[in-house]
């Protein structure tokens, strides 16, 4: 990701590395250390708020998509601008409250990548902006339940440069999803870096089983392809 932004443009990257406070197999301590984790990114961000320094973006993979929310409460009075949430953790994640894991309440914006739901990742809509990739649970072509769950990164790293981008349409909710109600329309956002802060909703996104993994706007896959193969993909009616 590191390479990815540098060669984008001029950016002050930060890496957390909190690996000695979440060893696996001890998932149980690393959950109960998200907050002391987020509690010190926030001492670094009043830091750098004495810069005067304000664009702040925190990206977060998994566990690390609930700490942001931590890093959030511990900013205040500060808020800040964008947090994105790739495929936040699930495990221990059920039935708690706000306050305890990330939501569109965290930030200004706040955007999420779904791709391993219900397995190790969250299902439920946490963001302002929720994209769900290829369904949320499964990447094609990879192990269901490790390689699904760390797309998101890879995904998010590709977006970054991508000239095509991740594109979605909106779907009211994951249940039409998946009793097949959310058709592709013509009511796209994109996903990822380039996602604008006034997108709010959930959408379903399509990739390619390897990299490059952007198709674009599906609309012009269907342009470039005939609309026959794409209304066989999709059921277009």
């Amino acid at each position: 990701m590191r390479d990815e932004y540098l060669q984008r443009g001029d950016f002050n990257l930060f890496f957390v590395d909190w690996s000695i406070l979440g060893q696996s197999p001890c998932y149980l301590m690393a959950v109960h250390n998200a907050d002391h984790v987020g509690e010190c990114i926030a001492q670094l961000i009043h830091r750098i708020l004495e810069t005067e320094t304000t664009d702040i973006h925190l990206i977060g993979f998994s566990l690390g998509g609930q700490v942001t929310n931590f890093v959030a409460r511990h900013a205040k009075p500060f808020r800040i601008p964008r947090i994105t949430g790739l495929d936040p953790a699930l495990p221990l994640y059920i039935g708690v409250s706000n306050d305890e894991k990330l939501d569109a309440s965290d930030a200004v914006f706040v955007d999420v990548l779904h791709t391993n739901a219900l397995v190790q990742g969250k299902i439920e809509r946490c963001g302002h902006a929720d994209f769900y990739f290829n369904g949320g649970s499964f990447s094609q072509d990879v192990d269901p339940i490790v390689c699904s769950h760390h797309r998101a990164p890879d995904y998010y790293m590709e977006s970054i440069r991508s000239f095509r981008g991740f594109w979605g349409w909106q779907c009211d909710s994951y249940i039409n999803y998946l009793l097949g109600f959310c058709r592709p329309s013509d009511n796209l956002r994109e996903a990822g870096e380039n996602c604008r802060n006034t997108t709010r909703g959930m959408f379903i996104i399509s990739t390619n089983p390897s990299p490059p993994f952007a198709m674009g706007k599906w609309t012009d896959v269907l342009k470039n392809s005939g609309f026959k193969y794409m209304s066989e993909l999709y059921d277009i009616t």
